[in-house]
């Protein structure tokens, strides 16, 4: 799989804020998960992250549910970061993602063609397979919590996305990406 020593490994997913009115004793007001549970005219938006151990993590918010070309357009940004910050154009990026429809489209093989990267699908309902984008996910669901009371989708969305980054700024550290990217390995070594 991997080809030489200069490698970059990401794990990508993209995940459904949706707004669940009524649930009376639940985490949060708003839920954060990677699975859409609920309809898909209840999602607020939509959020992809790139974890990339060791340096972060790359997101994007959108209005709705994101389809290819959004998926297209974030890969090539998310690349061209890349490129330009972490490594150079001779290191080898394999990002590894679930299997989404969005993801084995035609418009996203020819962009994975063009930024020669390799994106590496894992199996159906198996999130432990990308347990690194999966626990960033859960990290962020878990610390996320609207606090202000907003009931406005303006509003709502505002907070979460502010939480968002502050959370993924000044709380989801290098250490615990390193520490999700072990413990992936580990699940790695024992299948």
């Amino acid at each position: 799989m991997i080809s030489n020593d200069n490698v970059l490994i990401g794990f990508i997913d993209e995940a459904a804020v949706t707004q669940q009115i009524g649930r009376k004793y639940g985490r949060a007001y708003c839920g954060l998960t990677p699975l859409v549970n609920c309809p898909l005219d209840k999602i607020k938006m939509t959020i992809i992250a790139l974890v990339l151990p060791g340096f972060g993590v790359l997101y994007k918010f959108y209005s709705k549910s994101v389809n290819s070309n959004n998926y297209s357009d974030f890969l090539k940004s998310a690349v061209g970061f890349i490129r330009r910050y972490i490594c150079n154009k001779d290191t080898e990026i394999i990002f590894f993602e679930d299997n989404c429809p969005i993801h084995c489209t035609h418009t996203v093989e020819e962009t994975i063609e063009d930024l020669k990267i390799a994106l590496i699908p894992t199996v159906s309902y198996s999130p432990a397979l990308n347990g690194v984008a999966e626990g960033y996910f859960g990290f962020i669901k878990f610390n996320n919590i609207l606090t202000k009371g907003e009931t406005g989708e303006v509003e709502v969305k505002n907070e979460i996305m502010n939480n968002w980054e502050n959370i993924s700024n000044e709380s989801f550290t290098v250490e615990i990406t390193h520490s999700l990217y072990y413990e992936w390995k580990l699940r790695m070594k024992h299948c």
